[in-house]
């Protein structure tokens, strides 16, 4: 059974990709708003003091205070002593005053140097507004329309013995001419006192992308969701919240934990991030050879935790994740990161992301022979809760990305992981180089608009190559095998072009030709192209 996965999380307009960089070593300085703020609360104050202070003292006498003058009795019955016992007590009082005043104006100045640490926008513990405001809510919808041309003939599949497929199941593996998919987030976000921060996405996917009944190494269109039982329903991709403390003076200790995306944190990409808007091919998009873990449902995401430790030059990342999002398997079935960031500034205001990342997902996979075939101690039980299969699989990852002055960006991937193993959770590689880049339409005068080429080579190797020559049917369909001597290296190349209609809506074109489509030099090239609406909020 082929299941991919809907793979929103990246989308650059829902949550920015600074926020997966180191977070400043010291704290923000309050915006001016806020000084203002402080301002109007102390005249406010001041004010009610004032108020209150005047309003009372004339009853101190009634509450039990003693009068100023020694003689109470007589200044009551004298009217001068009266009006010259006020007038002291007016004197006393307005003294009071004032030094309550002074110590006031102290304690703001205080309130104002010591409060300097919280972010602008963050809501006071006990305001009304704490509990109500602060939240923000986004989205986006895309329409994907795209075409193939793959014309599968007798011959270009085979059965395990190395005979043809029949052209009746050599026709279900034929690509439409066309078809369309749509997808849809709604993201609410808050932060939550001074160093939280909340984040629950709610996403919607439907239709199967143009490949779907026959992938290649990766597929041509990240934005779907090719489970089809889940078409047509909305589902939770992400609940989680962020915490982030400072420490050891230029370091900031943020977790995050409920439930996100692997690659929101390991795998980290700028320009290749998001299928809404950019690269629409799943190994440009993300590392091909990385089977980071994900819910069974063909959705993305999964439960865990990560903790990072980083300041403006370096930081450090290691997560838990369950590998399928089935509480009750994690204590078997679950996957450990660890991952190294670099983010120099060579260019001033263009930050550069290097990260390098190491993963080991435990007890989930099958195994490759050595003729190739997949052992698995239950085929029926390889996409459900109640997998039998316990073996464990390795593999790591880097990732660069290199901002450069005039709006153009650099970008490469490389991955590798244990081809003894099966794929349960992404692409069917081993091994997966890619670069491109992209420039900015502000170069001629588009602002909002963009090109952008990248080239990805997808490899088998090992047992697994064997496999994929003979036929094998796992958690992806292989069962159609390309025959003995027919394997190649799979070659992308996908260029695309966004126009920016307004601040809110834009469209693209997109074109990708692969090389030895499915690996096999037999099927040859393959072309796709693409027409893509997104609108955002």
């Amino acid at each position: 059974m082929a299941i991919s996965v809907s793979n929103h999380q990246e989308s650059s307009n829902i949550r920015p990709w600074w926020l997966y960089l180191p977070r400043p070593s010291s704290p923000p300085t309050p915006s001016k708003r806020n000084v203002c703020d402080r301002e109007e609360l102390r005249g406010i104050t001041n004010k009610l003091l004032l108020f209150t202070v005047t309003f009372l003292l004339p009853f101190k006498n009634t509450l039990g205070d003693q009068p100023i003058t020694g003689e109470p009795d007589k200044a009551f019955n004298n009217s001068v002593s009266i009006q010259a016992a006020e007038r002291a007590d007016s004197r006393i009082q307005l003294a009071l005053v004032s030094t309550t005043i002074k110590k006031l104006e102290q304690d703001g100045v205080k309130l104002e140097t010591n409060d300097i640490s919280k972010r602008p926008e963050t809501d006071e513990p006990g305001s009304p507004e704490s509990a109500l405001g602060g939240f923000t809510i986004s989205g986006q919808s895309t329409l994907i329309y795209q075409s193939s041309s793959l014309n599968l003939k007798s011959g270009d599949l085979k059965n395990s013995d190395g005979t043809n497929l029949s052209n009746a199941t050599l026709d279900t593996y034929q690509h439409k001419s066309s078809n369309g998919t749509f997808s849809a987030d709604l993201i609410v976000e808050k932060k939550i006192g001074d160093f939280g921060y909340f984040q629950l996405d709610l996403q919607f996917a439907n239709g199967p992308g143009i490949d779907s009944p026959l992938q290649g190494g990766a597929m041509v269109n990240n934005d779907v969701m090719e489970y089809s039982p889940n078409h047509n329903e909305p589902y939770l991709a992400k609940a989680f919240y962020e915490h982030t403390v400072s420490v050891f003076d230029e370091y900031s200790l943020t977790i995050d934990i409920g439930k996100f995306g692997v690659n929101d944190f390991f795998d980290v990409g700028v320009e290749v991030s998001d299928q809404t808007t950019q690269f629409l091919n799943q190994a440009i998009n993300n590392n091909g050879a990385f089977d980071y873990v994900q819910d069974l449902k063909g959705h993305g995401y999964t439960y865990g935790i990560r903790l990072g430790l980083n300041n403006d030059l370096f930081g450090v990342d290691t997560a838990f994740f369950s590998s399928d999002d089935y509480i009750e398997n994690i204590d078997k079935k679950y996957s450990v990161l660890v991952g190294v960031m670099f983010t120099p500034e060579w260019f001033p205001g263009l930050r550069s992301i290097y990260q390098v990342y190491g993963f080991t997902n435990f007890g989930e996979y099958a195994r490759f022979d050595g003729e190739g075939n997949l052992i698995s101690k239950d085929l029926d039980l390889i996409d459900t809760s109640a997998n039998r299969d316990n073996l464990n699989k390795s593999g790591f990852g880097i990732s660069i990305n290199q901002p450069l002055p005039h709006g153009i960006n650099l970008f490469a991937k490389y991955g590798q992981q244990d081809d003894t193993r099966d794929v349960r959770h992404y692409q069917d590689m081993d091994e997966s180089y890619m670069a491109g880049f992209d420039v900015l339409g502000e170069n001629w005068s588009r602002e909002g608009d963009v090109i952008g080429i990248a080239y990805e080579i997808g490899r088998l190797t090992g047992n697994h190559r064997k496999a994929q020559e003979k036929g094998y049917s796992g958690f992806f369909d292989r069962s159609g095998g390309i025959g003995t001597g027919n394997y190649e290296d799979e070659r992308v190349l996908e260029i695309y072009y966004r126009y920016a209609i307004n601040d809110n809506l834009n469209i693209s074109a997109d074109y990708q030709w692969i090389n030895n489509f499915y690996y096999s030099s037999v099927i040859g090239d393959v072309h796709f192209f693409a027409g893509r609406f997104n609108a955002f909020f």
